[in-house]
C-alpha cells in the first residue's frame, strides 16, 4: 500500500511544470517565513530539493545558521551549510555540505520534505527510513514538513519504526 501511493504521488509530482513547481515553493517559503517557530529559530535544518521537492533554496538567504542533511552509512547528519557552490554530489544524487562536523544538537527547527503526509503529520518519504532514524535518536524541538496539496492524505498507516512531524505546511 504504501509503495503504492509513494509511486502514485511521485509520479505527480514529477509531472508537475516548472511554474507550478515555483508557484508552490513561493507558497511554501511565504508560509515558513511567517512561522513565529522559524522567526525565533537560529539553527534551521532545511534539505537539498531532488525529484521536484519544494526547492526552498531561497530561505538560505536568511540570516540563521543553515544545517543541511547528509547520508553517513544508515544515518543522517546535519552539517552547516556555507555556499551552494561547496555543496557536493552525494551516492543518493542529492547535494550535501561537504565536512562531517555534526551540529544536529543545536537544531532550533527542522523543515523536511516528504512524498505524503497525513493531517497526523505521519510520512511517507522514499522508504530508506534516514529521516525516521534521525527523528527517533535526536528529536529535534520542531519538525516542519513541506507538501504540495496532492501530496496530503486523510490517513497513512504506520509503523512502529515512523516518526511523525509536528506540523506540515501546505502550498
Amino acid at each position: 500500500m504504501k509503495a503504492q501511493l509513494r509511486q502514485q504521488i511521485l509520479a505527480k509530482r514529477l509531472a508537475l511544470s516548472e511554474q507550478v513547481l515555483a508557484a508552490y515553493a513561493s507558497s511554501l517559503i511565504k508560509q515558513i517565513k511567517a512561522h513565529p517557530l522559524y522567526q525565533k529559530a537560529k539553527v534551521v535544518g532545511l534539505f537539498s530539493a531532488i525529484k521536484h521537492e519544494p526547492d526552498l533554496s531561497p530561505l538560505l538567504k536568511d540570516a540563521k545558521i543553515w544545517l543541511l542533511p547528509k547520508v553517513l552509512g544508515e544515518n543522517l547528519i546535519y552539517v552547516r551549510y556555507q555556499s551552494q557552490s561547496s555543496l557536493i554530489k552525494s551516492e543518493l544524487g542529492i547535494l550535501e555540505p561537504q565536512g562531517l562536523k555534526d551540529e544536529s544538537s543545536n537544531l532550533d527547527l527542522v523543515i523536511i520534505p516528504g512524498i505524503a503526509f497525513d493531517t497526523k503529520g505521519n510520512r511517507i518519504g522514499f522508504g530508506k527510513g534516514y529521516f525516521d532514524r534521525f527523528l527517533s535518536s535526536h528529536q529535534p524541538p520542531y519538525v516542519i514538513g513541506v507538501a504540495y496539496p496532492f501530496q496530503m492524505q486523510k490517513q497513512i498507516k504506520t509503523t512502529k519504526a515512523d516518526v511523525p512531524v509536528n506540523e506540515v505546511l501546505v502550498a
